[in-house]
């Protein structure tokens, strides 16, 4: 909560399943927008702001010059479902 990472809090039977759909939701999108955003959160903490900025920044500009990133646009300009290749 101390980070502004807790955006709902629930009831204990209703934890792992929200946890799971969450999971769900991440693991269907890119998987190297993925790890990139996965690599840049667990460093976050150890950042300046500005430098996060600036990782961040360089970070969406490699992910955008992926295979994936234009399979993305193809798959939402033809309305479909991506199929990642993790490139």
């Amino acid at each position: 909560m101390r980070l502004g990472l807790v955006n709902r809090v629930l009831d204990a039977d209703r934890l792992l399943p929200e946890a799971l759909r969450i999971a769900g939701r991440i693991a269907s999108n890119a998987p190297v927008a993925v790890r990139t955003s996965l690599a840049l959160a667990r460093r976050a903490a150890d950042l300046d702001e500005t430098t996060l900025r600036t990782e961040a920044q360089a970070a969406a500009r490699e992910v955008m010059a992926t295979d994936d990133a234009r399979e993305g646009a193809r798959a939402f300009a033809e309305r479909r479902e991506p199929r990642w290749l993790g490139k």
